[in-house]
Formats: C-alpha cells, sequence, structure tokens
C-alpha cells in the first residue's frame, strides 16, 4: 500500500507541475508582452531589410517600395473586382463573359503575386491587409452590380488606369531611383494589362 501511495504522490505532484508551468506560460500572453513582441518583429524585419545587397541604398529601394505597393493595391482591388464579375454576370451572354472574366481574373491574381513577391525581393513589406488595400488603392470597389456591358466598361477603364499608372512608375523607377530590374518589371506587367484591356476593348465593339 505504501509502495502504491508512493507512486500516486508522484504522478499528482508531475500534474501539478505541469499545470503551473502552463499557467505561468500562459500568464507571458499580456497586451504589453504582445505589443513588445510585435515590436521585436518590426524591428527584425527592418534589420532584414538593411541587409539586402543588391546595389540600390535602402532610401532608394524604399522609394520603389512605395511604387509596387501603390500598384499592388490597385491590382487587388481590380481582381476582386473582376471576380465579383465573374460570380454575378447575368443575360443573354452569361457563360461567354462568366469564362471571360475568369480568365481575367486568374491574370489578375498572377500579376497581384508578382508584384508581392518583388516588393519583398527588395526587402520591403508587401501589403497583405484588405483595409491596407482600399486605404491606398485610387481604383474603387463596385457595390452595384451593372449590366454586362457596363462591367466591360468599368474594368476597361480599370486597366487603362492600371497601365498609366504602371508608365509612370517604371519611369520613375529607373529615373529617380536607379532600379532598372524594377523599370523592366513594370514594363512587362503594363504590356501584361494593355493586352487585358484590349480583350476588354474588342468585346465592346458591335459587330456589322
Amino acid at each position: 500500500m505504501n509502495k502504491c501511495f508512493f507512486i500516486y504522490f508522484l504522478i499528482t505532484t508531475s500534474f501539478a507541475f505541469a499545470a503551473q508551468e502552463t499557467i505561468v506560460e500562459a500568464s507571458d500572453l499580456t497586451s504589453d508582452n504582445i505589443t513588445n513582441t510585435t515590436q521585436q518583429n518590426n524591428e527584425e524585419f527592418t534589420m532584414s531589410n538593411d541587409t539586402v545587397n543588391i546595389g540600390i541604398n535602402k532610401k532608394n529601394r524604399d522609394g520603389v517600395v512605395e511604387i509596387l505597393n501603390n500598384i499592388l493595391a490597385n491590382e487587388y482591388i481590380l481582381y476582386t473586382k473582376t471576380l465579383n464579375y465573374h460570380w454575378n454576370v447575368f443575360g443573354m451572354q452569361f457563360h461567354d463573359l462568366h469564362e471571360f472574366f475568369k480568365d481575367q481574373y486568374e491574370k489578375l491574381f498572377q500579376n497581384t503575386d508578382d508584384v508581392a513577391e518583388r516588393v519583398t525581393t527588395l526587402g520591403g513589406r508587401a501589403l497583405g491587409t484588405v483595409k491596407e488595400f482600399l486605404n491606398l488603392a485610387q481604383i474603387k470597389e463596385s457595390t452595384t452590380i451593372p449590366v454586362a456591358q457596363d462591367m466591360i466598361q468599368n474594368l476597361l477603364q480599370d486597366h487603362e488606369f492600371v497601365i498609366q499608372l504602371l508608365r509612370n512608375g517604371l519611369v520613375e523607377a529607373q529615373e529617380k531611383y536607379s532600379d532598372a530590374g524594377t523599370s523592366n518589371f513594370l514594363t512587362d506587367l503594363m504590356e501584361k494589362h494593355e493586352k487585358l484591356a484590349w480583350m476588354l476593348r474588342v468585346s465592346l465593339k458591335k459587330g456589322k
């Protein structure tokens, strides 16, 4: 009996110590500690940004990142707008436009991903929340469901805006920040948008 009681005592004592350690660990999750952790993460991110050595100084890289994040925000809003139209298009052209918008939003998603990766390649932080995108983007969400022709017209105008944004950005990246890589990247992206805009534009033309 004494031996059994001793074993029972050891087991219960071990559980008690384990529970105490769990409580202590949980008590560390105060708002101050969480804030300190966030600040530490930001500091670590800044340090990692400072270690990028690709022939462009940090000030210039930060300037390019600002350009890219503005483009990223507009790309994302245009992507979700196209996705919205894909889901909600109606009318006689439903099937064709449903597939057409799908092709467009898939390409826009890839564009968005490429821009975000370019930001991080330069040591920057790519925007990653809907709130940030909405605050920064000049393109506005569609709060109503227009008829099919208006959907196409709206998307065309948005693509033309992005094309102008890219054209200005590629020049600024090269001439102001000496970043030929980003300038070339934006040139390629502009050509992709020009093709998507062309597809939308010809869709508006009425056959004879």
